[in-house]
């Protein structure tokens, strides 16, 4: 009998791994697990802005590391084009360099990405970002169709504030390609309401009134009130900039006042209306929490989770509301953040459940009646209903996250 020739199993075993490197590797971005982007731990989140200027495109990109070091020292930052999220085509990758670096400032990290006028605007770019240690690996798709014909400005620089969903401050300018262009700012002083559980019907998003102002481009905008904002030069054609302007806390929430809203989802109909109607409204949120737990020591860990998530909504899924009441926040808060994220050209696709775990699935579709750049809606279900009331049972009692 012969005895078995480890050198050569080795070899096999190595030339398996290689081949399934490189199948990964071809893997359409549809497919890779992008959770990490919804991960408040993750080492690194994206934002964007892209400007049309005249026929060519600037990407405007943010990247938030966390490290004392800037994010060029630890990685190496590419970019390629694919005409969706489905292709496996990633040839002409070319790396983002000094030239494209503008600074870095905490944990901002700041680039300018002048892109070719030879570039398909309805392709998506990627910025691939890939550790020195090669440890990590992340992903960041940026549709090119979001382009805009204006630029926010602080002064004489970019406003960075444009890569966020909300902002603190109370005025910038608005550059345009088009000198003579008019600018609208459309404003929702009125609250939008939570979303609705799961398991609901969707109903109709409810029309609130809003008031338009126009401004020559380069004025200065004045950002007072608070709400949601809607910058545009076509209105009509739902395409521009959505954010709302949001006190110095934002994304957490600090004052009395606030606490109550986010229980919605965890509340009775009955709870939630004497939590807001009430004239004492610590001494209701506590007792909230106290007659739910049953323990001081349990309500008070249990707050802190709950409001950890609030906030993580609010930083990963404000857009025209806040994110706490968005369909992603809403199954963020309550069901925790997803094991697998899938994104997807017309829906974002959530996980939770690994393995022989049972596994319970959320699909978001892009919705772009409103909003051309689109906002994720709940595809709704009766299914959701049973695991829905366990997750909420489980925070009720004090024992979700721990």
């Amino acid at each position: 009998m012969h005895k078995p020739n480890h050198l050569l199993i080795i070899l096999i075993a190595l030339l398996n791994i290689c081949s399934l490197s490189s199948a990964v590797a071809q893997l359409p971005l549809s497919e890779y697990n992008q959770a990490y982007n919804y991960n408040p731990l993750a080492l690194t989140n994206f934002h964007h802005f892209v400007y049309r200027d005249k026929q060519n495109l600037r990407v405007y990109l943010n990247i938030r590391y966390r490290s004392e070091n800037s994010v060029m020292e630890d990685s190496e930052l590419s970019y390629f084009f694919v005409n969706s999220l489905n292709s496996l085509d990633k040839s002409n990758t070319e790396k983002l360099n000094n030239s494209h670096f503008v600074g870095h400032e905490t944990l901002n990290n700041h680039f300018t990405i002048p892109l070719s006028p030879k570039v398909d605007t309805g392709d998506i770019m990627v910025i691939k970002m890939a550790t020195y240690d090669k440890n990590f690996t992340f992903y960041h798709c940026i549709p090119l169709e979001e382009a805009v014909d204006f630029l926010p400005m602080d002064g004489t620089q970019p406003f960075w504030g444009m890569t966020d969903n909300f902002i603190p401050e109370k005025a910038f300018q608005i550059s345009t390609a088009d000198p003579n262009a008019k600018v609208t700012v459309r404003h929702w002083k009125d609250p939008f309401l939570p979303s609705l559980p799961p398991m609901s019907k969707t109903s109709p998003p409810k029309e609130l009134a809003t008031e338009d102002k126009t401004f020559d481009s380069g004025a200065t905008i004045p950002i007072k009130a608070m709400g949601t904002y809607f910058i545009s030069l076509n209105p009509d054609q739902k395409e521009g900039w959505i954010f709302m302007k949001q006190d110095k806390y934002y994304p957490k929430i600090k004052k009395v006042e606030d606490l109550a809203p986010p229980l919605r989802y965890i509340s009775t109909n009955d709870e939630y209306k004497a939590l807001l109607v009430t004239n004492d409204r610590r001494k209701a949120f506590e007792e909230f929490w106290l007659s739910n737990s049953r323990s001081p020591k349990r309500a008070k860990s249990t707050i802190k989770r709950y409001y950890n998530q609030v906030e993580f909504a609010n930083t990963f899924f404000t857009t025209y509301k806040e994110g706490w009441k968005t369909d992603r926040g809403m199954v963020y808060i309550v069901f925790g953040k997803p094991d697998e994220v899938y994104l997807h050209p017309k829906d974002e696709i959530w996980v939770y459940g690994r393995g022989e775990e049972e596994q319970v699935r959320f699909v978001f579709e892009k919705n772009t009646e409103h909003y051309k750049n689109g906002l994720f809606m709940l595809k709704r279900a009766k299914k959701y209903q049973d695991v829905w009331f366990r997750q909420v049972d489980l925070w009720r009692k004090g024992l979700k996250g721990i």
